[in-house]
């Protein structure tokens, strides 16, 4: 199993990101960022081409992924609000970018090329990308020649007619390039002993492959939790409407304080903070992305409703989001966040187990029961497919973030109640990765499969093409 050093707060805990996806839209920014800086200059005029195979055809309007390219473009970072309206920026400043379709090497769903002209009207730059999920991206190839570039790292690339170019660092996290201390959830638990945390895993992770400190990455937590802390209050009830449904979560919290609700205890609260963070997500408001941005209100639902409850400090909180990262990390590691590759399981399904793990760690549980939980919530979410309708977060994505949460509270009690889920965290990983392989192309991302091919979901996709 090839490590690929993924950092916690690079490509799991965030990006910090304008939703509504962290595939289709954060991780196209970073591409556009980093061409951007490959050009080295501004840029005038760009052309996007989707791969006609690929996802981007059927969810490019409807996930953002033409304003998160045309962001990058512009210089914007995956946080920058001015994203929702990149498009529209670019008009006016006299930029062109254009997007069309046609077949491409189709080595990923998610491949784009990007070409960008010179002064003299032809193609100076020609860029070949893959957004591998979670925010994370790859260059492969820069005017034809082989490149690996993934945003951590400066990385120069000589073109053939001996032009130097070079990627910069568009990342939090700049990366030493170098094996993490431990990969894995057997390997960090051999690290671990019987005295670290999951926290305490996290810090020695993240500072073993990132050029950071333990001081920056516990800043990292902090401002990662007060994006969440944020994004669970629902949106302005006059936010632009980019979907089919009108935001309401605002709505729903009022009818919750008047009664008339199941009493659910802090599952109740969890799933007003899912709603609105999803909801945000969805009006392109800025989010963190928990591993994904279709998954953006699993962790901070699970973890903020329970911290609430138990009145903890901001310190205990942010140590709870380091736990969720560690488990993220293994799964980061071994498989993939790309709903794209291996369904909702990999986002969903993920960020249920990751939320787990930081719900064992807040209620002082070892790293040996967090990684207990966080195989047992993955386990309960094996197989779930991704089947967005019209391409856009809300359907069903919205109502599976808040069983993820759900999933990740009960998952939590039954380990710390002494339940043994028998099958280890990294044999469950690779069990979802499989699964997600033997999944046909129709049930991940592409919007040809389950809830999308019923009739409301043709007749909603028809309408998305006027959104």
């Amino acid at each position: 199993m090839s490590i690929k050093e993924h950092s916690i707060f690079n490509d799991v805990l965030g990006p910090v990101m304008v939703g509504p996806s962290s595939s289709h839209s954060a991780g196209c920014a970073r591409i556009g960022l980093a061409v951007r800086n490959l050009w080295g200059r501004d840029i005038r005029k760009a052309e996007v081409v989707y791969d006609a195979a690929g996802s981007y055809p059927a969810t490019h309007v409807g996930q953002g992924s033409d304003r998160g390219f045309a962001g990058g473009l512009l210089g914007f970072a995956t946080g920058d609000p001015r994203i929702k309206d990149s498009l529209e920026m670019a008009k006016e400043m006299g930029v062109e970018i254009d997007f069309r379709i046609e077949p491409l090497t189709h080595r990923h769903p998610n491949e784009a090329r990007i070409d960008v002209y010179g002064d003299d009207g032809r193609v100076g730059m020609s860029v070949l990308t893959h957004s591998t999920g979670g925010g994370t991206f790859r260059i492969l190839e820069v005017d034809g020649v082989p490149a690996d570039i993934d945003g951590g790292r400066d990385i120069e690339v000589v073109c053939p007619d001996g032009t130097k170019r070079r990627s910069g660092v568009v990342l939090p996290v700049p990366m030493r390039g170098c094996p993490p201390v431990f990969s894995d959830a057997a390997s960090a638990l051999a690290f671990a002993g019987d005295k670290k945390s999951l926290a305490e895993l996290a810090l020695a992770y993240e500072t073993s492959i990132g050029e950071v400190d333990e001081e920056a990455v516990r800043e990292l937590a902090m401002s990662t939790l007060a994006v969440m802390r944020r994004s669970v209050v629902p949106p302005a009830g006059d936010a632009q409407v980019f979907g089919f449904r009108r935001y309401q979560a605002e709505d729903m919290i009022k009818k919750a304080s008047k009664g008339g609700l199941l009493d659910t205890g802090i599952l109740g609260r969890a799933m007003m903070h899912a709603v609105s963070s999803m909801e945000n997500s969805c009006a392109h408001n800025v989010v963190a992305a928990a591993p994904t941005a279709g998954s953006c209100g699993v962790v901070p639902a699970a973890l903020l409703s329970a911290g609430e409850a138990l009145g903890l400090s901001d310190e205990r909180l942010s140590d709870a989001l380091l736990a969720c990262g560690m488990a993220g990390a293994v799964i980061a590691n071994r498989a993939t966040f790309a709903a794209e590759e291996a369904g909702c399981q990999a986002e969903n399904g993920a960020a249920s187990a990751m939320a787990a793990a930081g719900l064992v760690h807040m209620m002082g549980g070892s790293a040996v029961q967090g990684f207990a939980a966080a195989s047992l919530a993955l386990q309960n979410m094996l197989g779930l497919i991704c089947d967005p309708v019209g391409g856009l977060t809300e359907i069903p994505c919205i109502g599976r973030n808040i069983a993820a949460a759900a999933n990740a509270v009960t998952s939590a009690n039954m380990i710390l109640a002494g339940f043994d889920p028998m099958i280890p965290f990294d044999e469950t990983v690779d069990a979802m990765l499989a699964v997600g392989r033997q999944l046909p192309s129709g049930l991940r991302c592409t919007c040809t499969g389950g809830l999308c091919a019923t009739p409301c979901g043709r007749r909603l996709a028809d309408r998305s093409a006027d959104l």
